[in-house]
């Protein structure tokens, strides 16, 4: 397992709960490239850093194409089991204040401001 916390990856699951959606691991694929392994450890690495901080699991909203929904061998760890479960998680993800996150506190420490177009909050 990768531990390894791909910001670049977060940044992008941020940004697509920001705007009300969820991503796909292909998308993933084609926006960072294929992993010989496939997503499931840095999206794992990902949900653990950002529980420590008393984060929603953003990974939850990387899902596969046919079911809408992300694998649930991943997020068992981390106490989540079940559709219900799951989408009580996305829909905190939606709820969140990313922006605050990545470019209020996380910024502010690591002295890292990125831009990335697009951030909003979307309402309800």
């Amino acid at each position: 397992m990768s531990d390894r916390f791909r910001l670049d990856v977060a940044l992008y699951i941020a940004h697509a709960a920001c705007v009300g959606r969820k991503t796909t691991y292909g998308e993933l694929s084609a926006k960072f490239g294929d992993l010989p392994n496939g997503w499931q450890s840095i999206l794992t690495v990902i949900a653990g850093r950002l529980r420590k901080h008393s984060c929603p699991l953003l990974p939850v909203l990387v899902v596969a194409v046919d079911t809408g929904l992300p694998s649930e061998k991943t997020y068992h760890q981390f106490g989540l089991e079940g559709v219900a479960a799951t989408r009580k998680e996305q829909q905190k993800c939606y709820d969140f204040d990313w922006s605050e996150f990545f470019f209020g506190r996380i910024s502010k420490a690591s002295g890292y401001a990125p831009w990335v177009s697009g951030w909003r909050r979307v309402s309800g």
